[in-house]
Order: structure tokens, then sequence, then C-alpha cells
């Protein structure tokens, strides 16, 4: 399997997959496979609390969105933890503009905001960009000026640079995911990950041959 292959092969799955949600999600993921910088992010942390703040309020980031699901709390969870719920408000008070920006409905989405006291926009549909785009401009702010944190490379990180936004990849808060996540997000994701890595490698011994 290399590059140029994959977005072919993720056609073919999309054609047989059942679900037409997913199919729509797989056709998008090929359609976007020509540059391959899209699926890189900027930057990569454990967890939402190890953002580099100082970092970014250096780069001009003034507003940070945020994904919902394994980012900020555990798949489905309404429960937020203690620390979250410090670190959020310590954004806010350090000037930060944030928002939670989720692809899940806006029953389970709209309560969590309504707890961390920010703006929640739910049904996404990331890596669409309109949602993404429709929250920097609710925060008074540019794509630019705005950096977004998730921990799906297929629709998070890639929603984040189709938009431009500064993307962020955390670790998942939980094990326990969405199926359509652990079985085909997640397998795209290492696959994607694998012939990257293997690309950089070979870019990396061609500059010292």
């Amino acid at each position: 399997m290399n590059w140029r292959i994959l977005p072919r092969s993720i056609i073919i799955i999309a054609k047989r997959i059942r679900s037409e949600k997913h199919a729509l999600f797989l056709t998008c993921i090929a359609a976007n496979m020509k540059k391959e910088s899209l699926f890189r992010a900027d930057l990569h942390i454990h967890h939402i609390r190890e953002l580099p703040l100082d970092l970014l309020w250096q780069q001009g980031i003034r507003g940070l969105l945020f994904d919902l699901d394994n980012t900020v709390t555990a798949w489905r969870s309404l429960e937020v933890a203690e620390e979250t719920r410090c670190f959020f408000a310590a954004l806010q008070q350090r000037g930060f503009r944030v928002a939670i920006v989720s692809n899940s409905d806006r029953a389970r989405v709209a309560p969590v905001g309504e707890l961390l006291d920010v703006l929640a926009l739910s049904g996404a549909g990331k890596p669409s960009v309109r949602t993404i785009l429709h929250a920097c401009d609710q925060l008074g702010l540019s794509p630019g000026q705005t950096a977004f944190v998730g921990d799906q490379l297929l629709t998070d990180i890639l929603g984040a640079n189709r938009a431009g936004l500064t993307s962020i990849l955390t670790d998942v808060v939980h094990p326990k995911e969405f199926w359509g996540t652990r079985y085909l997000s997640r397998w795209l994701e290492r696959l994607i990950h694998a012939l990257l890595l293997r690309k950089d490698k070979r870019t990396e011994a061609k500059s010292n041959s």
C-alpha cells in the first residue's frame, strides 16, 4: 500500500459500506488525500491540560476550539472532571476565547457547554469546515488566530487544517469509543500515519545521500 493507491482503496471501501453517512465520510477523506499536509497535526499532546498556552499566545492564537468526545470528556459522557472545569475557567481568565465544536447531537453537546460556560456547537460534520469557521466567526476571530484541539486525525485535524486553523492532536481521554471510530477511523489513522512516516524516512534518506 502506498499514498497514491490509498485514496482508490478508500473509495472501494466507501462503495461497499452500507451506511450512507460513513460512505460520504470516506469519500471526503479520499478527496482530500491529494494534500498530505492536511493529515499532519501542527502539535501532538497527551492531554488538553498540556497545551502550551504561553507559546500559543505568542504565536497570536486567541481562540481555542475543542472537540468533545474523548477530548474534553469520555465518549458519550456528560461528566466533566473538576480539573477540566478549572482548566476551561483558567483559559478564559487568560484571555482565550473558547468553544466546543462536536459532531455529536445537541442533547449531548449543549449540557457540557453550559457546564463549562462556553459556546458549544453540535452536528459539526467534521471534517467539513462549515461549523469550524462559524465558531471562529462567533468568537470574533480569524482562522489564523484560532487553534483546534481534538483526538481524531480524520475529523478534527483534517477539518482544522482545511479551515486554516492551527491543528493540535491529543490522546484519547478514555479507550471506549464509537464503533465507527474504533474499527474504521482508527484503522485509517494508523495506515495514514505509517505511510507518512515511511515517506518522511525516504525523504530524509534522499537528503542525506
